[in-house]
């Protein structure tokens, strides 16, 4: 059984986003303890692109399956689906080896919000269950 991942908001969105920083998004309604973190930005082609990590999803094939350890995503994608910044403890997992996997196979980049990034994740992975 996995931990939920625990948190207290600090702030609304606003300013640029910062390596490490926490947030809570606009989550599907099975994930409404769901956390992403920031790992990296980078610019890509003159577009930022920001690397992230997701805590406390739900999919329904695997209940195990409750963190997503790499996703590039537009800035601007990010900018409208997170809500607040927040403090947390929680573990995430390093995204790293995700980062060197998707610049090695110049790796493309998420222009969904991000709940939807999270659906077509778990429709990838779980097949027709997901629907």
């Amino acid at each position: 059984m996995a931990l939920l991942p625990t948190f207290a908001a600090i702030a609304e969105t606003s300013g640029p986003f910062v390596v490490g920083q926490v947030w809570t998004y606009k989550h599907r309604d099975g994930d409404v303890r769901s956390l992403l973190k920031i790992g990296a930005i980078e610019d890509l082609a003159g577009k930022p692109v920001v690397h992230i990590g997701i805590i406390g999803v739900g999919f329904s094939c695997d209940p195990n399956l409750t963190e997503l350890g790499h996703l590039p995503v537009d800035e601007a994608a990010l900018r409208k689906s997170v809500v607040k910044l927040v403090r947390s403890e929680s573990a995430f997992p390093n995204i790293e080896a995700g980062i060197a996997e998707w610049r090695a196979n110049n790796g493309g980049v998420f222009t969904l919000e991000v709940d939807q990034i999270v659906g077509t994740v778990e429709q990838t992975v779980c097949g027709s269950s997901a629907l």
